[in-house]
């Protein structure tokens, strides 16, 4: 049951006792997901996240002729990169048990760029979206409208954005003392009166305006450029499926990246650390790994796809890619096999699977994994 806040002053902040705070919250601040779970999630993000839009944002800006897409591309981009930059301090927040150490001010500044390019980046995607829309919807009038001059004034307000998410987090306070824990939060708990009466308009705000209204015009671009390829007919059937692959492959392959990571690597954490090393464990994280590495050249393809299909990252590059692309998911494909072949023996010849289901053949099972992997990956990486 919820308790009333009751606050006290405490130096230049103000002290929160435990009873100030929620039974939910006081979980949450104790919650091994939160203090484990999230900051790893984190930093693999953070490690694959960082060099991906670095390499991005100097094709952007040193490969690529400066187009009305590219610009909204480089500000995207920008948006990506500022809000990674803020995760090693939430990262290193979380493993001290929510404990913040770095200040009220730069509290403020972490949590400000953390909202303000999370949906800053979604307003950018929705430019996007509209910028394909009149492309291919209304060709006539895009030699008009898609300049770059217009697309510098549209990307004025991904930054109104930005601004209107951040300003009220930096001027407002952040981070509270837990007197009986004997810990400093850092926005995680804040008096439940201020809750109400100023974040939660503001979010609902926020969310209306800068996530959905952006959702909306996401779909209904998206939705009237495949309408008006379609309705072209098969006299430019192949132009069809080039610009479906141009829109919804990346699009396809972000969503997927975006969920698979995370999902696959807290996967892979808890069959590393949280679980018994049982024959089919072992052939689980042979396949959590396959999809991982599938995963990790999702980045690069979009971008190939949103330029295009135009590659700008080196052949050496390209080869790297395509190889983990081929050689993983059929790893993957194989794997599963291998986990059917184990559920098949275990249910179906029980008595024969005390001696076949052990953990040395189950590792052995695993080298035809990498064996498939290296078979489809070889000739990739050393064929132009």
């Amino acid at each position: 049951m919820r308790q009333k806040a009751r606050l006290s002053h405490g130096g230049r902040a103000f002290a929160l006792n435990n009873d100030t705070i929620s039974d939910k919250q006081q979980e949450q601040l104790q919650s091994k997901v939160i203090v484990q779970m999230v900051p790893l999630l984190g930093l693999l993000a953070f490690l694959i996240g960082l060099p991906a839009n670095s390499l991005a944002m100097w094709v952007l800006l040193f490969r690529t002729k400066k187009l009305p897409s590219t610009i909204l591309l480089i500000n995207l981009t920008t948006c990506d990169l500022l809000f990674l930059l803020v995760f090693p301090f939430r990262i290193i927040y979380h493993f001290q048990d929510n404990n913040w150490s770095f200040g009220e001010p730069f509290c403020r500044i972490v949590i400000a760029l953390f909202y303000g390019n999370m949906y800053g980046s979604v307003v950018c995607l929705a430019l996007i979206a509209v910028d394909r829309y009149v492309a291919l919807v209304h060709p006539f009038g895009a030699k008009t409208f898609r300049s770059n001059k217009n697309s510098w004034c549209m990307s004025t307000l991904v930054w109104i954005a930005v601004a209107a998410a951040a300003v009220p987090l930096l001027v407002s306070k952040q981070s509270y003392v837990i007197k009986d824990r004997s810990i400093t939060t850092c926005h995680d708990v804040l008096p439940p009166d201020e809750q109400e009466k100023n974040f939660m308009p503001y979010f609902v705000t926020l969310f209306s305006i800068c996530f959905l209204l952006p959702l909306l015009v996401v779909v209904f671009s998206y939705g009237s450029v495949l309408r008006t390829l379609k309705a072209e007919g098969q006299r430019y059937a192949h132009a069809i499926q080039s610009n479906v692959i141009v829109l919804m492959v990346p699009l396809l392959s972000l969503l997927t990246f975006l969920i698979g990571l995370p999902a696959n690597s807290l996967a892979l954490w808890v069959l590393l650390f949280r679980t018994k090393k049982l024959p089919s464990t072992i052939l689980l994280i042979n396949l959590t790994t396959c999809d991982l590495l599938f995963l990790l050249v999702f980045p690069f393809r979009t971008i190939y796809h949103f330029k295009g299909n135009n590659w700008s990252f080196w052949e050496p590059f390209c080869r790297i890619v395509i190889a983990l692309f081929y050689g993983n998911m059929y790893g993957s494909v194989v794997c599963l096999a291998l986990i059917a072949v184990d559920r098949y023996v275990a249910l179906v010849h029980p008595f024969g699977a005390k001696t076949f289901r052990s953990n040395k053949n189950s590792w052995c099972m695993s080298t035809l994994v990498w064996i498939a992997v290296a078979a489809a990956a070889v000739p990739l990486l050393v064929s132009k």
